[in-house]
Protein backbone atom coordinates (compact mmCIF):
# COMPACT_ATOMS: atom_id res chain seq x y z
CA UNK A 1 0.00 0.00 0.00
CA UNK A 2 1.20 3.78 -0.88
CA UNK A 3 0.23 6.33 1.23
CA UNK A 4 0.25 10.12 1.08
CA UNK A 5 3.03 12.43 1.23
CA UNK A 6 2.12 14.96 3.49
CA UNK A 7 2.31 16.67 6.28
CA UNK A 8 0.31 17.59 9.70
CA UNK A 9 1.08 20.53 12.13
CA UNK A 10 0.53 20.79 15.61
CA UNK A 11 -1.50 23.94 16.95
CA UNK A 12 0.95 26.69 17.59
CA UNK A 13 -1.41 29.59 18.20
CA UNK A 14 -1.25 30.10 21.83
CA UNK A 15 2.15 27.99 22.60
CA UNK A 16 4.08 31.39 22.38
CA UNK A 17 1.93 33.01 24.51
CA UNK A 18 1.88 30.27 27.09
CA UNK A 19 6.07 30.14 26.55
CA UNK A 20 6.22 33.42 27.78
CA UNK A 21 3.60 32.93 30.42
CA UNK A 22 5.44 29.14 32.03
CA UNK A 23 9.08 30.54 31.68
CA UNK A 24 8.48 32.56 35.18
CA UNK A 25 6.90 30.19 36.38
CA UNK A 26 9.13 27.56 36.23
CA UNK A 27 12.26 30.02 37.54
CA UNK A 28 9.65 30.68 40.51
CA UNK A 29 9.71 27.19 41.39
CA UNK A 30 13.29 26.40 40.62
CA UNK A 31 14.09 29.37 42.96
CA UNK A 32 11.29 28.47 45.71
CA UNK A 33 13.05 24.84 46.02
CA UNK A 34 16.16 26.05 47.05
CA UNK A 35 14.49 28.84 49.60
CA UNK A 36 12.25 28.57 52.21
CA UNK A 37 11.61 32.33 52.85
CA UNK A 38 10.25 31.75 49.35
CA UNK A 39 7.79 29.17 50.14
CA UNK A 40 6.98 30.96 53.38
CA UNK A 41 6.11 34.20 51.98
CA UNK A 42 3.93 32.21 49.07
CA UNK A 43 2.43 29.88 51.98
CA UNK A 44 1.17 33.16 53.52
CA UNK A 45 -0.71 34.12 50.49
CA UNK A 46 -4.94 33.89 50.28
CA UNK A 47 -4.73 30.54 49.13
CA UNK A 48 -1.48 29.62 50.22
CA UNK A 49 -2.33 26.55 52.22
CA UNK A 50 -0.84 23.79 49.68
CA UNK A 51 2.17 25.41 49.71
CA UNK A 52 2.44 25.25 53.56
CA UNK A 53 1.53 21.16 53.20
CA UNK A 54 4.89 20.86 50.89
CA UNK A 55 6.87 22.62 53.56
CA UNK A 56 6.59 18.84 55.20
CA UNK A 57 7.90 16.97 52.55
CA UNK A 58 11.13 19.41 52.49
CA UNK A 59 14.79 17.93 53.16
CA UNK A 60 16.51 20.40 54.81
CA UNK A 61 16.16 23.87 53.15
CA UNK A 62 15.37 21.72 49.66
CA UNK A 63 11.44 21.52 49.08
CA UNK A 64 10.86 17.74 46.98
CA UNK A 65 7.40 19.16 45.64
CA UNK A 66 8.78 22.25 43.91
CA UNK A 67 11.46 20.94 42.62
CA UNK A 68 9.44 18.21 41.31
CA UNK A 69 6.87 20.16 39.48
CA UNK A 70 9.84 22.47 38.11
CA UNK A 71 11.51 19.55 36.75
CA UNK A 72 7.95 18.57 35.02
CA UNK A 73 7.13 22.11 33.99
CA UNK A 74 10.68 22.51 32.42
CA UNK A 75 10.16 19.45 30.45
CA UNK A 76 6.64 20.76 29.10
CA UNK A 77 8.92 23.84 28.72
CA UNK A 78 11.08 22.63 26.39
CA UNK A 79 8.84 20.23 24.50
CA UNK A 80 7.01 23.42 23.66
CA UNK A 81 10.16 25.08 22.40
CA UNK A 82 10.58 22.47 20.50
CA UNK A 83 7.34 22.34 18.68
CA UNK A 84 7.56 25.83 18.17
CA UNK A 85 11.43 24.99 16.19
CA UNK A 86 9.61 22.43 14.19
CA UNK A 87 5.61 22.48 13.94
CA UNK A 88 5.87 19.60 11.94
CA UNK A 89 3.75 16.78 14.03
CA UNK A 90 3.81 13.83 11.63
CA UNK A 91 5.59 13.77 8.04
CA UNK A 92 4.51 11.07 5.88
CA UNK A 93 6.15 9.48 2.30
CA UNK A 94 5.09 6.90 0.55
CA UNK A 95 6.39 3.93 3.07
CA UNK A 96 5.61 5.01 6.37
CA UNK A 97 4.55 8.05 8.85
CA UNK A 98 6.89 9.60 11.01
CA UNK A 99 6.17 11.46 14.01
CA UNK A 100 7.54 15.11 15.89
CA UNK A 101 10.65 13.96 18.14
CA UNK A 102 8.43 15.18 21.43
CA UNK A 103 5.99 12.03 20.71
CA UNK A 104 8.39 9.55 21.32
CA UNK A 105 6.81 7.33 18.57
CA UNK A 106 8.82 4.88 16.15
CA UNK A 107 7.95 5.85 12.52
CA UNK A 108 4.54 3.68 11.30
CA UNK A 109 4.41 1.63 7.99
CA UNK A 110 1.59 2.27 6.24
CA UNK A 111 0.64 -1.51 5.76
CA UNK A 112 0.88 -1.55 9.74
CA UNK A 113 -2.04 0.47 10.26
CA UNK A 114 -6.07 -0.52 10.33
CA UNK A 115 -7.39 2.55 10.82
CA UNK A 116 -6.96 6.50 12.09
CA UNK A 117 -9.36 9.20 13.08
CA UNK A 118 -9.76 12.54 13.07
CA UNK A 119 -11.74 13.89 16.72
CA UNK A 120 -12.19 17.53 16.34
CA UNK A 121 -14.24 20.13 18.77
CA UNK A 122 -14.07 23.32 19.46
CA UNK A 123 -11.04 22.55 22.29
CA UNK A 124 -9.72 19.89 20.68
CA UNK A 125 -7.71 17.97 17.97
CA UNK A 126 -6.86 15.01 18.02
CA UNK A 127 -4.87 12.16 15.69
CA UNK A 128 -6.44 8.04 16.84
CA UNK A 129 -4.00 5.93 15.24
CA UNK A 130 -5.22 1.87 14.78
CA UNK A 131 -1.71 0.09 14.01
CA UNK A 132 -2.31 -4.12 13.81
CA UNK A 133 1.45 -4.87 15.95
CA UNK A 134 1.14 -2.17 18.86
CA UNK A 135 -1.69 -0.64 20.74
CA UNK A 136 -3.47 2.24 19.13
CA UNK A 137 -2.38 5.95 20.41
CA UNK A 138 -3.41 9.38 20.18
CA UNK A 139 -1.30 12.74 18.97
CA UNK A 140 -3.37 15.66 20.54
CA UNK A 141 -3.34 19.15 19.32
CA UNK A 142 -2.94 18.90 15.51
CA UNK A 143 -4.07 21.15 13.01
CA UNK A 144 -7.60 20.60 12.08
CA UNK A 145 -7.62 21.45 8.47
CA UNK A 146 -4.44 19.39 7.79
CA UNK A 147 -5.71 16.59 10.04
CA UNK A 148 -8.72 16.10 8.06
CA UNK A 149 -7.00 15.66 4.73
CA UNK A 150 -4.23 13.67 5.90
CA UNK A 151 -7.17 11.17 7.46
CA UNK A 152 -8.88 11.10 4.28
CA UNK A 153 -5.66 10.91 1.89
CA UNK A 154 -5.12 8.24 3.95
CA UNK A 155 -7.88 5.88 4.59
CA UNK A 156 -9.03 6.72 1.34
CA UNK A 157 -5.77 4.68 0.09
CA UNK A 158 -5.90 2.16 2.60
CA UNK A 159 -9.46 1.32 1.14
CA UNK A 160 -8.16 1.24 -2.47
CA UNK A 161 -5.19 -0.86 -1.40
CA UNK A 162 -7.92 -3.29 0.02
CA UNK A 163 -8.66 -6.19 -2.24
CA UNK A 164 -12.26 -6.02 -3.72
CA UNK A 165 -14.74 -8.21 -2.28
CA UNK A 166 -15.96 -10.35 -5.52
Amino acid sequence: MRGPVATVRYRTGCLSFLTVFIFPVVILLAVAAFRPSLVDHLSEARRGGWIAWTKELAIGDFNIPFAVIAVWMFYELWRMILRLRDPRMIVSDDRSIHFHPTERRKPVRWEDIREIRHDDSALKSDLYFDVDDRPGFRLRNCDDYEAEKFVEAAMGNHRSAEPSPD
